[in-house]
């Protein structure tokens, strides 16, 4: 680890000097959707006039970047660096975090049992671009989910292990993070509390949970200069990742209220019964 220094002004900001994680920040900050519509080539060009830039569409998220992603993430399904992260230094890897997850629960909205609202569809017209720029894969106001054993079935065993390894790597960045007002996915890991995969709706838990916990700071190289805050603290009570978080921990009842463990099994609720 790099050591900690301080000047007249105050401290230093963080020194990465691990090679490995300066690697994966770049790999990860190059799947990251451009806004701008320029691309990497033609901003080094500088060739181009404002109105040839803003004619080209901006980039957008596709399989084969998801496909990328995910491929570099499931090579770290722990946390190997000694290293704090600094969230300011991942802001392009958490873009294309945020567009991958938006883009498969967008294109599998069986992936849920509680659909999305419209507005927080990527193909929503009322929806601005954050975490990357999202593409136009859905046009429907209509809330879509899961409502049948069928309907969960449909989605592809691939998608769900994509989104588990993009939850497993985002919990271990949390848990070894600072800075974490920047992190703009608590929507989505919000909506992913209602996932028909139990194991992904634990993982989407598990990070809002090490999102809210403050950093550890005995591996801290620099204290923070503001009062720790997040997405999930500085969102409204009326959200609605507030009301699950409430719904989660007061529990689904009890034998008291005619939930108890005998009449779970023997209950018939199928569609016949």
């Amino acid at each position: 680890m790099a050591p900690v220094t301080s000047s007249s002004t105050g401290v230093a900001g963080q020194i990465i000097d691990d090679p490995e994680l300066k690697a994966l920040i770049q790999r990860l900050s190059l799947l990251a959707p451009d806004p701008t519509g320029i691309t990497n080539a033609a901003a080094a060009a500088g060739g181009e006039t404002e109105t040839q830039q803003q004619q080209e569409p901006p980039p957008r998220i596709t399989d084969e970047t998801v496909t990328a992603l995910v491929s570099e993430l499931t090579r770290w399904p722990k946390w190997r660096f000694q290293e704090q992260a600094d969230l300011y230094q991942w802001i392009k890897p958490l873009d294309a975090i945020d567009a991958a997850l938006t883009y498969l629960l967008d294109n599998n909205p069986h992936l849920l049992l509680i659909g999305r609202e419209p507005s927080k569809s990527i193909g929503s017209s009322t929806s601005p671009p954050t975490g990357g720029s999202r593409s136009n894969s859905s046009s429907t106001t209509e809330i879509q989910q899961a409502e049948s054993a069928q309907d969960v079935s449909s989605v592809p065993a691939a998608v769900t292990e994509s989104v588990r390894t993009i939850l497993r790597f985002l919990s271990e960045l949390l848990r070894n993070s600072y800075n974490k007002m920047v992190f703009n996915s608590v929507t989505e890991l919000s909506d992913l509390l209602a996932a028909a995969d139990e194991d992904v709706a634990a993982l989407a838990l598990e990070g809002l949970s090490r999102l809210s916990t403050p950093h550890m700071l005995h591996r801290q190289q620099q204290p923070e200069m503001t009062a720790f805050s997040t997405g999930i603290h500085m969102s409204p009570p009326s959200s609605a990742i507030h009301g699950r978080l409430l719904t989660l921990a007061k529990g689904w009842g009890s034998r008291g209220t005619g939930l108890g463990l005998y009449t779970c099994v023997v209950t018939d609720d199928t569609a016949s019964g």
